[in-house]
């Protein structure tokens, strides 16, 4: 097993702005874990990246999205939508459209057709789109 600080590993320092503000006490030295998600950002994906964008001891650095429990642009969407939500600064870009090796099957019986259970969340003001990823020649 590996011992030491990973190499994508750095330390969190806090600044506070209020009273309110949680104690940094324990944040002092917290280990950041740098992040890259590839998600369909279903709504099961869209409550992680909640919770990862707002964990202390992360870094998202990217999102990716692609096609699978609902189409790539849906998918694309919803990482926009839960982002603004969030009110995080964080790429989102929209990759592949279909499965690899198997015909596309989008679990819409379960996820509802905009993958968010058809709640109808009204779109968010800010980014409304998402550049797609390229492959290097």
């Amino acid at each position: 097993m590996r011992r030491g600080p990973k190499p994508y590993q750095h330390c969190l320092r806090l600044q506070t702005q209020g009273a309110g503000d949680v104690s940094l006490a324990s944040w002092h030295n917290l280990r950041v874990t740098a992040l890259v998600i590839d998600t369909d950002t279903a709504s099961d994906d869209a409550v992680a990246l909640i919770m990862v964008v707002r964990h202390p001891g992360t870094e998202v650095l990217g999102i990716t999205t692609v096609a699978g429990n609902c189409g790539v642009a849906q998918a694309t969407r919803n990482a926009l939508y839960t982002v603004e939500l969030c009110d995080v600064d964080v790429p989102v870009h929209r990759g592949c459209d279909r499965p690899l090796l198997v015909e596309s099957r989008y679990a819409t019986w379960f996820y509802g057709g905009d993958g968010l259970g058809d709640r109808g969340y009204p779109p968010r003001p800010g980014r409304v789109r998402a550049p797609r990823m390229r492959s290097r020649p």
